[in-house]
């Protein structure tokens, strides 16, 4: 007689298999994969444990497991990720949003009412991929409006379903296909905020696969040295920035100081952040 395929046993056969090709956090993995496929959350998984699988919903796990087994990111497996109060939908051709990015942007919200008092602001997020910095400001601050802007027409459709869903008033928000702030008028915005590609050339071996074989490059790399993007912005941000403006930006781990060096002439270095692993990761300007 044939053993019956319960929630347990398919959550420990994936994690097994996980571990067995070497995955880090084999059994959280498992769990998303499983609750996910189900439409379940993760504490109604635990508490159905004992429930069969039907058929459809077997094959449904075993596909999505061999995906994660090829290394495919788990975000796009799934399609969706939640990023501080958004559900995103995330999917290929578009940059995964990071725990570190998560970070230093709920960090800028909670920072806005000390920049502007009034609560009232144009911003523009620069390379916004899924939306997720952009519409975590709108959604913050009722006052706010701004420019979502990339490069890739992908991304931004992303963007506008991620609008949608989160219920977020699109007379907010202006999608603009452009080459960083190419197009935006002098002196007006009140807020620059980016996680720019920032990674050079010569570390994309060296990349996890998920993310060497599956992002976009367009998303990723910054030049020769990763820095490229970033100073164009920077140059682009004197330009289009107010008197006072600020310019929040990611940036990778040891680019900070030659970021620093570059921007003292024109801007005021206003935060200068770390990321959970004490690694420099982002900055705060004030334009002079």
């Amino acid at each position: 007689m044939a053993i019956e395929m319960t929630i347990r046993k398919i959550y420990s056969e994936c994690t097994e298999k996980l571990l067995a090709a070497g995955f880090d956090e084999a059994a959280l993995n498992a769990e998303i994969l499983v609750a996910e496929c189900l439409g379940l959350k993760k504490s109604e998984m635990h508490l159905n444990y004992g429930s069969p699988l039907n058929s459809s919903d077997l094959e449904k796990i075993n596909i999505w497991l061999e995906r994660r087994l090829r290394h495919e990111p788990l975000q796009y497996i799934v399609e969706k990720w939640p990023f501080l109060h958004l559900q995103l939908n995330v999917g290929p051709g578009v940059l995964i949003p990071r725990t570190e990015t998560e970070y230093w942007t709920d960090l800028l919200i909670k920072s806005i009412k000390r920049f502007f008092p009034s609560e009232k602001f144009i911003f523009a997020d620069v390379g916004t991929g899924t939306g997720a910095i952009g519409l975590s400001i709108v959604k913050q601050y009722f006052g706010s409006s701004g420019f979502l802007i990339d490069l890739s027409p992908k991304a931004l459709n992303v963007a506008k379903t991620n609008m949608i869903n989160n219920s977020i008033s699109p007379e907010k928000i202006c999608f603009t296909i452009s080459d960083l702030l190419s197009g935006i008028k002098a002196e007006s915005l009140d807020l620059i905020v980016s996680n720019p590609p920032y990674i050079s050339e010569t570390e994309i071996p060296e990349l996890m696969p998920e993310v060497r074989d599956f992002e976009p490059q367009i998303a990723l790399v910054g030049g020769p040295d990763g820095s490229e993007i970033i100073f164009r912005l920077i140059n682009q941000s004197r330009v289009v920035l107010k008197s006072g403006g600020i310019l929040a930006i990611e940036h990778s781990w040891n680019q900070q100081k030659k970021i620093v060096d570059f921007c003292i002439p024109y801007f005021k270095i206003l935060y200068m952040g770390k990321d959970f692993e004490e690694k420099e990761r982002f900055l705060f300007l004030e334009k002079i």
